[in-house]
């Protein structure tokens, strides 16, 4: 018995429908999808704090600089060091409370700047993933028009964006909706089990880092010495 013949037409009408028309996905698989792709919702679930040293380069400085992070993921805590052999900037956060350190005098932070500092940290890429993955109650996932993985915080709005690509690698990483984020590279592996980008940087190319050393901690982090201390 000979098989039924499908119009040709049919079949072309099938090769051409969008990607999203095929296959729905919900925006908790794409951020399950996410968790997978950066080591686990299990490995990120122990991870609560971070230590990121990269090299740093910027239109706005003529050499490039080695950047240091410690970030305390369960309470605003940040240590930031910048330095070459022409600048050093230290800030350090700890609660409502910021310093900066300029190599010649330690000078408190205005509240404003505090406050600014807080923000970045709330919506850190790292801490997202941790809170994703315990999961924080007070965070949702919604899709965006375009795809984009959203997370919102209850009483808060939108926290934070994922662009991903099929496999749930992040591409790129924002907190305004309307913002073109930061764009990441292919991911690195650490000893946890943890990824992360390589680089990252500006879409504009105005600023851009290469990550050198990566420690994620199970336990809070020990900080450096709040400056003048």
């Amino acid at each position: 018995m000979r098989a039924p013949t499908i119009p040709l037409a049919f079949v072309l009408c099938l090769t051409w429908l969008p990607a999203a028309a095929q296959v729905q996905v919900s925006a908790e698989q794409r951020r399950d999808a996410l968790l997978d792709a950066m080591g686990g919702a299990a490995v990120w679930r122990q991870i609560v704090g971070a230590r990121i040293t990269a090299t740093h380069y910027s239109t706005a400085t003529r050499l490039p600089y080695r950047n240091v992070i410690w970030n305390d993921f369960r309470r605003f805590r940040l240590h930031i060091e910048a330095s070459n052999s022409e600048l050093l900037r230290v800030f350090a956060y700890d609660g409502a409370q910021g310093w900066r350190d300029d190599g010649n005098q330690v000078t408190p932070l205005a509240p404003e700047r505090v406050a600014d500092e807080r923000a970045w940290w709330s919506a850190n890429v790292y801490r997202t993933l941790h809170r994703l993955a315990v999961p924080d109650p007070q965070l949702s996932v919604r899709l965006l028009g375009d795809g984009r993985l959203a997370v919102f915080e209850d009483g808060k709005g939108l926290l934070a964006w994922f662009a991903l690509n099929p496999r749930g690698e992040p591409l790129r990483f924002g907190t305004a909706e309307n913002s073109p984020g930061t764009l990441f590279g292919p991911l690195a592996s650490h000893v946890s089990g943890a990824r992360y980008p390589r680089w990252g940087s500006d879409s504009d190319g105005s600023w851009r880092y290469e990550v050198h050393d990566a420690e994620f901690a199970t336990r809070p982090p020990v900080m450096p010495p709040v400056p003048g201390s």
